[in-house]
């Protein structure tokens, strides 16, 4: 139905969390058909997933959609686990993807293979990737990420 649509440009499936009790793959494979539309959709140009308890396999599966996605502007994966693999593969997808300017991977449990891999991605495209507190932001004239958001949470300390 996503692929095939031409007026829904947004959406929103963050906290749509599935019940712990269900298996990790089966959780995995709930995220398939999201993959599939979105890499074919020519409409939606946001979709936001926060909180809903998207796996390293979810953000692999997400990335590899986002390789084939010639609209997506912003994605939100904020507050989910799709780790170092989830990333690297969103990172790589950025080769190919013109479209997307504004990705948030915070509190994603990435580590530093996860975060370089995506610096490389953004100096790949001679971008000047500035640290500015919690974000890094591209200073690239013309199509190219505006904002990406990949910072962990702060903890508080009892």
């Amino acid at each position: 139905m996503l692929c095939v649509n031409r007026c829904l440009h947004a959406v929103d499936l963050s906290f749509n969390e599935l019940p712990p009790t269900l298996a990790a793959d089966v959780a995995d494979d709930c995220v398939l058909p999201l993959c599939r539309a979105l890499a074919l959709s020519t409409t939606l140009l946001s979709l936001r997933y926060a909180h809903a308890g998207l796996s390293v396999t979810a953000g692999v599966q997400l990335g590899h959609a986002l390789a084939f996605n010639s609209a997506l502007t912003e994605l939100d994966l904020s507050y989910n686990q799709v780790g170092d693999a989830g990333c690297s593969t969103i990172a790589s997808a950025l080769a190919v993807n013109s479209t997307l300017r504004r990705l948030s991977l915070a509190a994603n449990g990435i580590g530093a293979i996860g975060a370089s891999a995506l610096c490389q991605r953004l100096h790949a495209h001679a971008a000047a990737a500035v640290a500015v507190g919690t974000a890094v932001r591209s200073t690239r004239a013309g199509p190219a990420l505006s904002l990406i958001h990949i910072s962990e949470p702060t903890r508080r300390t009892p």
